[in-house]
């Protein structure tokens, strides 16, 4: 799997715009702003029920080809390390110096050490995320991919049990970017991209069902870390179905999904600075509209961090901010 893939990128898409409203929806609950109770947390729970174990699998589909690299470590360290260290700064900074508006509480001794052990907000998933190319590496040194597979199973098993660092995080998600590499070789060789209109209702089907039985038992799920596997993989196999059914047809809104893919890693480094600035500066000039605040802060935390990029790339900064050559 080489270059750009346009239903990956779609995926991304996909992921990023439920990245963003996530985001928005849970700073507009922390700052006590009156949103409904049973809409934030039907809506929470099911973004966050496969949203990250989406982007974790589309990572793992590209681990064998990154393992084939000669300079492997420093392109991590170059796109994953350094993108997490620049902007965890930058973000930590801003909530340092407007901790009394923000959500979240920084100081200046703590902020280096958050960086180094305990990630800032959504910088979690990068953190993890170089830990799961590192420790890919380590394993498949010594063990067949299958047998990786079941001890990410163990890891997501054991997750509840060992809430140390952010233990849990690793273990949640190792499961799904080793399903990425295991899916890998029938993606490559074209096995889904037969998808009609039969199957695409089928797994829509299957995912309306189980989320609905979800999220009408989020309490039973969360004693039940099974639950959160099942509609994990259902939620990944819906949207990869969707996505490789979509990519025949062509059109503005296509391109336009397809476009926020390839923006997907400066949208979400910089989304949040984005949506909770646009709702930190309106709450201040008494604008409360919870319906407002999630529409203007959704657009904005998706649109001004692709206008920081093409600023980025007229001023020749994207690698030092993305990593980028």
């Amino acid at each position: 799997m080489k270059g750009r893939i346009v239903w990956i990128d779609y995926a991304k898409g996909i992921g990023i715009i439920l990245v963003v409203f996530g985001h928005v929806i849970g700073g507009i609950n922390s700052a006590g702003m009156d949103i409904s109770k049973s809409f934030f947390t039907g809506a929470f729970s099911f973004v966050y029920g496969f949203h990250m174990p989406l982007f974790f699998f589309l990572s793992g589909l590209f681990v064998e080809n990154w393992l084939n690299k000669e300079n492997k470590f420093h392109d991590k360290i170059s796109t994953i390390l350094w993108p997490y260290f620049i902007w965890s700064i930058m973000q930590g900074a801003v909530n340092v110096l407007l901790s009394g508006y923000t959500n979240n509480s920084l100081t200046w001794s703590s902020l280096f050490y958050s960086i180094l052990f305990s990630p800032i907000g959504q910088f979690w998933y990068l953190y993890v995320l170089f830990i799961y190319f590192i420790l890919y590496y380590c394993f498949k040194k010594f063990l067949s991919i299958k047998i990786i597979y079941l001890v990410s199973l163990l890891f997501f098993l054991f997750n509840p049990s060992l809430n140390f660092w952010i233990l849990d995080k690793i273990l949640l998600n190792f499961i799904f970017f080793v399903s990425g590499s295991l899916a890998r070789n029938k993606i490559a060789k074209n096995l889904f991209l037969s998808i009609n209109k039969l199957p695409l209702l089928i797994f829509s089907l299957i995912f309306i069902i189980a989320n609905f039985v979800y999220l009408e038992n989020t309490d039973y799920f969360n004693l039940k870390i099974i639950g959160k596997l099942i509609i994990g993989y259902i939620g990944i196999s819906f949207i990869v179905v969707l996505t490789i059914f979509l990519q025949r047809f062509k059109g503005k809104f296509f391109k336009s999904l397809q476009f926020l893919g390839k923006m997907s890693m400066i949208i979400y480094l910089a989304h949040i600075l984005a949506s909770s600035g646009f709702r930190i500066v309106a709450q201040k000039l008494g604008f409360e509209n919870v319906f407002g605040h999630i529409i203007i802060g959704s657009l904005l935390g998706l649109a001004l961090p692709i206008l920081c990029y093409f600023i980025l790339e007229r001023t020749n900064l994207t690698k030092f901010f993305l990593g980028k050559s």
